[in-house]
């Protein structure tokens, strides 16, 4: 006899879960900023010497951030709601 074959709603479920969890693979919990792009600890959010052309997408968190560090980068021009998901 072969493998069983596990239910299609359960694969549905954990495709559902991932894609929901989305978010979480690419933001720490407390994080308002992709971390493969910036680091995040506490409420300070680096982002120097990165070689970034634009500023980083932000998500609002809640939390109110005490240090947002984009030096040492090419940022050439900021659109006037670029900082809008953070305080």
């Amino acid at each position: 006899m072969g493998a069983s074959q596990p239910p299609k709603v359960v694969c549905v479920l954990v495709v559902l879960l991932l894609v929901g969890h989305g978010r979480s693979l690419l933001f720490e919990p407390d994080c308002a900023v992709d971390t493969t792009v910036c680091s995040c600890a506490g409420l300070t959010i680096r982002c120097e010497g990165r070689g970034l052309t634009s500023v980083p997408r932000f998500v609002n968190t809640g939390l109110r951030y005490s240090l947002l560090d984009l030096s040492n980068n090419n940022i050439t021009s900021l659109t006037d709601s670029i900082f809008a998901n953070i305080t």
